[in-house]
């Protein structure tokens, strides 16, 4: 092996083991994958790796770069921040996951995953802003407690 420094190390030999934040990233990155109804094939095209990157990506197997964090989000239609949502697992004690919590997640109904991913197709299919931000703020307000079918 080469000293460390003299560039010809190979990354993927070098980089760090991953933890329960990897892991948890991973869990994010494929649900909202399968909820926008991407293959691995489609949405590692997205953002510029090979179906096998993208699911080492979330096996965690390796760790994502910030980079294709934020390439994925607009991929996926989703904010950065939803990757560091906590998930329902707990980390492992002892693993070496000593690290920072993911956020809370924030309180909402579950939907299936295959009516998100249509919603999210027909949405990315509205060639007018006009019309796209009319369905945002249709979706805005039947999401408010105060306009709930009920007419309360």
């Amino acid at each position: 092996m080469p000293p460390k420094g003299s560039g010809s190390e190979d990354p993927k030999v070098i980089h760090r083991a991953t933890n329960s934040i990897d892991r948890a990233i991973g869990k994010q990155i494929k649900h909202h994958r399968i909820a926008a109804a991407l293959s691995e094939d489609v949405c590692a095209g997205k953002i510029g790796v090979s179906a096998q990157t993208l699911g080492a990506y979330e096996r965690a197997k390796e760790r994502v770069p910030a980079s294709h964090l934020s390439l994925l989000a607009k991929a996926l239609g989703v904010p950065v921040e939803t990757f560091f949502e906590r998930p329902e697992a707990k980390p492992q004690k002892g693993r070496g996951d000593n690290v920072v919590p993911l956020l809370r997640s924030r309180k909402r109904q579950p939907a299936g995953a295959a009516s998100e991913g249509q919603l999210l197709e027909s949405f990315r299919a509205i060639d007018r802003e006009a019309d796209r931000q009319l369905v945002i703020d249709i979706a805005a307000r039947l999401a408010k407690p105060c306009c709930s079918a009920s007419g309360s």
